[in-house]
């Protein structure tokens, strides 16, 4: 949705702070991202891959903003959160699912 709205975007193939990390803008190098690591419940650093950390926290940056009609939910850790969210929400006059999701978070 990003791509055919015509919004700015790169993505990594790993934490964007990294120097080792490389950035694209071209959807065809998605296959840049360890898309095991990604589905993999388990991603913490081995002695034979002491760089999946890394890998794992792949990012997709959009410039500047992405417009609320592309958001389909949002995704908080707790009741706690999920309630000063719908807050913001309804200030807004926005009304997007909220969902608790506390194994999105580490």
């Amino acid at each position: 949705m990003i791509h055919h709205r015509g919004l700015g975007y790169v993505f990594t193939d790993g934490h964007a702070i990294m120097k080792i990390t490389d950035f694209y803008n071209n959807l065809g190098d998605l296959d840049k991202i360890d898309w095991n690591i990604m589905h993999s419940p388990f991603w913490f650093e081995t002695e034979e891959d002491p760089d999946r950390e890394r890998r794992r926290q792949a990012e997709f940056l959009v410039y500047q903003f992405v417009p609320i009609d592309m958001i389909l939910g949002i995704g908080v850790k707790n009741d706690k959160m999920k309630q000063k969210v719908e807050e913001i929400m309804y200030q807004c006059h926005c009304h997007k699912p909220i969902a608790v999701r506390p194994h999105w978070y580490y």
